[in-house]
């Protein structure tokens, strides 16, 4: 992570989103790729709204953040290595990670 005023709180494992949609708004969402992957769970610790960039060892193929109940809240930007993720005052957030092939 770029910023020191975001840390890294754990790593977890890479979840489906909940089945809790029902099929009719399922099409108004994206799904989430099946490829392995990793989340990550990221604080902001200084109260500062900045984009940090959680950069990889190699390129992910997808990238969201999602809450805590595994549903996707955005899709992130992909830069490279790094992905952006746009942090606010205190947040705490998971974002997961999805690399092609295995």
């Amino acid at each position: 992570v770029d910023g020191r005023h975001v840390q890294i709180a754990s790593i977890l494992d890479a979840e489906n989103e909940s089945t809790g949609v029902s099929s009719l708004e399922r099409f108004e969402h994206s799904t989430v790729p099946g490829d392995p992957g990793f989340a990550v769970r990221l604080i902001e610790t200084e109260g500062r709204s900045k984009p940090v960039r959680l950069r990889c060892f190699r390129r992910p193929n997808y990238a969201r953040k999602r809450d805590f109940r595994a549903e996707t809240i955005s899709e992130l930007y992909i830069d490279g290595d790094a992905v952006v993720v746009d942090m606010m005052p205190y947040e705490v957030v998971d974002v997961e990670l999805r690399f092609a092939g295995g």
